[in-house]
């Protein structure tokens, strides 16, 4: 396989994912409206589409297309993702909130990994340096921390068996 179909498949999976982690955040976020989750997955939404969007053009520029079979593929997997056995059966749980945020993280750590990979891909593709890829890399990094955040205050309100969010003074200067 040649160096471009490398990154062309590289770019279509990230590219799916992106997709697939957009309709994850957008759910996560309807379904905790009525705690800080559901704001601050919701502003975490709207820029990982922007940065679809950014994805999207890059692959325009390299002359890559989407992959339609990867794309429903991720869009398969994340609405499979909604079945897991949460202990509730018709309501969303603490449960699903905590794993949700880890499948969130998760991705951003893989957006991260891809915004490094197309700044060291800039010296064979100088196309590339016409995006913003430093601050999409950094942007990724903050990202991360807002969702750490939440996952430590979603796990402490599964682990106290109550559906109340613990207040930002009262997190433990460290996390777990």
């Amino acid at each position: 396989m040649s160096e471009k179909r490398y990154l062309e498949t590289y770019l279509q999976d990230h590219y799916a994912a992106a997709t697939a982690g957009v309709s994850l955040a957008r759910r996560i976020a309807s379904q905790n409206t009525a705690n800080p989750v559901g704001h601050t997955v919701g502003e975490l939404a709207d820029e990982l589409e922007d940065e679809a969007t950014v994805l999207r053009n890059i692959l325009r520029t390299l002359d890559v297309s989407p992959s339609l079979v990867k794309g429903a593929s991720a869009r398969v997997a994340e609405k499979l993702g909604r079945l897991k056995l949460n202990n509730e059966v018709v309501r969303y749980s603490p449960l699903s909130r905590v794993l949700e945020l880890e499948g969130l993280q998760g991705g951003i750590r893989a957006k991260q990994c891809l915004w490094r990979t197309l700044l060291l891909a800039c010296d064979h593709h100088p196309e590339l340096q016409t995006f913003p890829l430093t601050e999409l890399r950094d942007r990724a990094d903050h990202q991360l921390e807002r969702l750490q955040a939440l996952h430590h205050d979603a796990v402490i309100v599964m682990i106290r068996h109550d559906r109340t969010h613990p207040h930002d003074e009262n997190r433990p200067s460290s996390s777990p």
